[in-house]
């Protein structure tokens, strides 16, 4: 017989929810991790209780260039092409589907902060590391 095994939900995907609130992330991130295997991607609902925040690398990364980081052709022209951008992107996606999130997070917004992080230097970059070698400028 197999053992089901439960992962864990970090606190800090809860902190500072309503007690409605948090069970209702509890539910929706076991639910998406497990359509997930599946192949169906499942977006969370947005918590009212939770305060909204933006991702530190993109702040980081703004401050620095100036830019949004939804600018891509900036980006293309200077920092990493747009195949790179796409494959991390695509990997952000991913981790947002397949693990959790912080509330009111998308996908968009997840993927964005792991472009973010790579580009400034941060712990995405160990893990892309080969994107970001190959495809920089």
């Amino acid at each position: 017989m197999r053992k089901k095994t439960i992962r864990k939900i970090p606190r800090k995907y809860t902190a500072r929810l309503s007690r409605r609130d948090k069970s209702k992330q509890k539910k929706n991130l076991i639910k998406s991790r497990k359509m997930y295997k599946k192949g169906i991607y499942v977006d969370r609902p947005q918590l009212k209780s939770y305060p909204k925040k933006r991702s530190q690398w993109i702040v980081k990364f703004e401050k620095r260039y100036n830019r949004k980081i939804t600018d891509k052709d900036f980006i293309d022209k200077n920092i990493i092409s747009k195949k790179g951008q796409n494959k991390i992107l695509s990997k952000g996606r991913g981790a947002y589907y397949s693990s959790g999130s912080r509330p009111n997070q998308t996908s968009s917004s997840w993927a964005y902060a792991r472009l973010a992080s790579v580009i400034m230097g941060g712990k995405a970059r160990k893990v892309d590391n080969n994107i970001w070698l190959s495809e920089k400028r």
